[in-house]
């Protein structure tokens, strides 16, 4: 990652399903969705890292596994930047089969300043259903999504804070309203996230990441999900950045649909995470 778009994003600016966590790190993601250039280029990104629950290897319940993402970016003139990414899961636990997540293809434009703490990223996109379970199980055909991005250098509480706010509003499109396993397939779904960044040390970063999902089926039902995220990151070189962290979701609410479900940990269904990015 290099130090110029992570400052520009702490400073100047200020990750697929809902129901698990995708432990890429805020930051990472964050550059991915960056354009500053005003000329045709290409770049890209790889980021790896491994994923383990807190139960022994020998235990029935431990679960892990390794993501492969290769986010590749277009940039255009007029600071337009055309993006997508190759999402690859292997699970530790069964065949270690390496499986497709779902894409997303998008389009992003930095649209300026809102007042005098606040800029605001323009980005809109449509899902490409590679994993088996959107394609084959749920019938997902496309999802079209619109995900602004703000950002707001909040110095003035604590020198160095930023926030990032991205609700995402996504429009689902399936062959059929539930799945071949029978469950309903979602046709709407609005997210709200917020992540928290703060530069601990010279090269060390804080990322509080928090996500509320709520999605409505077909028939109208509504489903609510959350998921926390808490990482440090740290660049080795220009283009070389590491991550760790825990993360933690599921439903937002309890058995009864109106009880909070919500847990900051949970030694059942924590995930630990750790990776590396390398930009090129």
């Amino acid at each position: 990652m290099r130090h110029k778009y992570l400052y520009l994003l702490l400073f100047v600016l200020g990750l697929s399903t809902p129901v698990k966590v995708l432990a890429q790190n805020t930051l990472v993601e964050l550059e991915n969705t960056l354009s500053t250039q005003d000329t045709y280029s290409i770049d890209a990104t790889y980021t790896s890292f491994v994923s383990t629950n807190a139960y022994l290897p020998n235990r029935s319940e431990h679960q892990s596994g390794q993501d492969h993402l290769l986010t590749g970016r277009l940039h255009l003139p007029g600071k337009y930047m055309l993006s997508t990414s190759l999402w690859f899961n292997q699970d530790f636990n069964n065949e270690r089969k390496l499986l497709a997540r779902d894409s997303v293809l998008t389009l992003t434009k930095p649209l300026g300043k809102l007042g005098d703490n606040v800029n605001v990223i323009a980005r809109a996109g449509a899902t490409l259903p590679l994993s088996k379970a959107s394609n084959e199980t749920n019938g997902l055909i496309t999802a079209f999504r619109i995900n602004p991005l703000f950002s707001i250098n909040a110095s003035g509480l604590i020198e160095g804070l930023s926030l990032i706010y991205r609700p995402t509003f996504i429009y689902n499109i399936h062959e059929y309203e539930t799945s071949l396993t029978g469950n309903s397939n979602q046709q709407y779904t609005i997210n709200q996230r917020i992540t928290v960044l703060y530069p601990l040390l010279k090269n060390l970063y804080l990322s509080l990441d928090n996500t509320y999902v709520r999605s409505w089926t077909y028939k109208g039902n509504t489903n609510d999900f959350y998921s926390l995220d808490q990482s440090l990151s740290t660049n080795f070189t220009k283009s070389f950045s590491g991550f760790m962290g825990h993360s933690i979701g599921g439903n937002a609410l309890n058995v009864n649909g109106q009880e909070s479900d919500i847990r900051i940990f949970d030694t059942r269904v924590s995930s630990y995470y750790i990776g590396i990015s390398y930009q090129f």
